[in-house]
Formats: C-alpha cells, sequence, structure tokens
C-alpha cells in the first residue's frame, strides 16, 4: 500500500555526529512539528518563526468572561427593563482590563517578531 504524500520529492543529507547534534539541538530550541518541517523551513525560508500564544489564550478566556457577563446583564436588561449602576460600572470596568490586556499581549506580541531571527 502506498502512502499519497503531497511532496513526492526527497533529499537526502548526509551529516556527521556533530551535525546531527546541532541539528537536533536546533529543532528542539525552534519547536518544529519535526525535522523534516524544520529543514524544508529553513531550506525555502531561512528562518523558523514560533509564536508564543499563550497570551492569546490568555486574552479569549478573559473576553469570553467578559461576553457572559455582558450576556447575562443583557437578559437581566431585558426581564426588567433597566438596568442598574453597579452592573453597568462592573461592566465597564471589565471591558477597560480586558482592553488593557489586549494592548499588552499585542505590544509583546510585537516585540517578539521584531526579534525572530534564524537559529544558527
Amino acid at each position: 500500500m502506498s502512502i499519497n504524500r503531497t511532496r513526492k520529492n526527497s533529499f537526502v543529507i548526509r551529516l556527521d555526529d556533530n551535525e546531527l547534534k546541532q541539528l537536533t539541538d536546533a529543532i528542539a530550541i525552534a519547536g518544529a512539528d519535526s525535522r523534516e518541517s524544520y529543514v524544508r523551513q529553513m531550506l525555502l525560508n531561512g528562518k523558523i518563526i514560533k509564536l508564543d500564544i499563550s497570551k492569546i489564550k490568555e486574552i479569549i478566556a478573559l473576553m469570553k468572561n467578559a461576553t457572559n457577563n455582558i450576556n447575562q446583564i443583557a437578559r437581566k436588561t431585558n426581564q426588567i427593563n433597566s438596568i442598574y449602576k453597579d452592573d453597568m460600572d462592573g461592566l465597564v470596568q471589565e471591558v477597560n482590563s480586558l482592553s488593557s490586556s489586549i494592548q499588552m499581549a499585542y505590544s509583546e506580541a510585537l516585540k517578539a517578531s521584531r526579534e525572530v531571527r534564524a537559529i544558527k
């Protein structure tokens, strides 16, 4: 049974033990999915871009929390046809906090993208 591959051309390279260790270390540092993908990216682009999305996941969690609160306030407002000042103040505070978190994460991501370079 043959494997159906989109890339059907292969390229073989021979390395000594030291070169293989350097390659393996570079792959680990870059966090590449596989040796093949690392070598392909380095050959074609000359660089590996590794993105840290932990801040984005944190922002998504904050956004889910804020939208849940907004929905609860909207339901309550629709039920009683009014809104309490405390609910509104809490909502404004959450939105401001979320906005600050997004701006900080964006700044960090922008700084990190400027620091991305090929691993040698």
